[in-house]
């Protein structure tokens, strides 16, 4: 554990929401909340009850836990990464979520040797999981 300071479900949201290139409004309307209430939470004027954080992971598709700082990032980890899974980490930045998915695929003992070889299964696994996929 480290000792920087905990982030606030709001400041997870915000990031989120971001890496996602989606609007407040696009986020609002997802989670089934206001844009007001959404633009309150992320500035951190607002505490969310346990059913927005709950609908809030579902419309950003993470558990509800990394938003309350009870699940880690996956990059807090970093000792345990190889050296190409660090690099396209701390270059691409990918999403939590998606990082834990990428650390939890077996390769069968031939794992990616290159952060490009990291970045394009990443992009695959995001293309998959995107909501626009599923339909």
């Amino acid at each position: 554990m480290t000792d920087e300071p905990r982030r606030t479900v709001g400041e997870w949201v915000r990031e989120l929401r971001q890496r996602r290139g989606w609007s407040m409004l696009k986020l609002a309307q997802r989670a089934g909340i206001s844009k007001a209430y959404l633009l309150k939470l992320e500035k951190g004027e607002a505490n969310p009850t346990e059913e927005v954080i709950k609908r809030l992971a579902t419309a950003l598709e993470v558990r509800a836990g990394l938003l309350l700082g009870e699940v880690e990032p996956s990059d807090s980890h970093r000792q345990e990464m190889p050296d190409s899974l660090r690099e396209f980490v701390e270059t691409d930045k990918p999403e939590p979520d998606l990082l834990a998915a990428l650390r939890l695929l077996d390769f069968h003992g031939h794992p990616p040797q290159t952060a490009r070889e990291w970045r394009q299964i990443y992009r695959v696994i995001r293309a998959l999981t995107a909501p626009e996929s599923r339909e």
